[in-house]
């Protein structure tokens, strides 16, 4: 079982890879480049990256290092989380940034914390200092202007 899920893992990781080349190279070259300095090209490079240095930890990863102690995925929490992410695409012309942002971040955290509703902290503290950098970062430092 372990030859199977290093080969999946290995399949996966180099596709990360691949899609974080590409992905990158695109935004040096394509559309997206802008010349030096942040701007609309500088997020989407840095998740390539990340992508791609992800792919590479999985390739590399022994299997003697998964861990087993996971939950399995289910379905369910999968396409949650996928709605979640289109929903907030669409919230963001409607709230702005800052809305839409706080409501994504209290949906997400209400679906992940073991009973939201009675730890309602877990939900509102991350959910809190979550937004205050994200507003600061795109308000300040990069001055998005939206």
């Amino acid at each position: 079982m372990n030859k199977l899920i290093l080969k999946r893992d290995n399949i996966i990781g180099m596709i990360l890879v691949a899609m974080g080349f590409i992905g990158f190279l695109n935004t040096v070259m394509g559309e997206f480049s802008g010349g030096e300095g942040v701007g609309a090209h500088f997020f989407p490079q840095i998740t390539f990256i990340i992508m791609g240095i992800s792919g590479g930890i999985m390739i590399f990863e022994k299997s003697d290092e998964v861990k087993k102690e996971f939950l399995p995925v289910t379905p369910l929490p999968v396409s949650i989380f996928l709605l979640t992410g289109v929903l907030y695409f669409f919230m963001l012309r409607r709230f702005g940034l800052t809305g839409a942002t706080l409501i994504y971040l209290i949906g997400m955290f209400m679906l992940l914390t073991p009973k939201p509703l009675k730890n309602f902290k877990s939900v509102l503290i991350p959910t809190a200092i979550i937004l205050v950098i994200i507003h600061v970062l795109f308000n300040y430092i990069v001055e998005l202007v939206y």
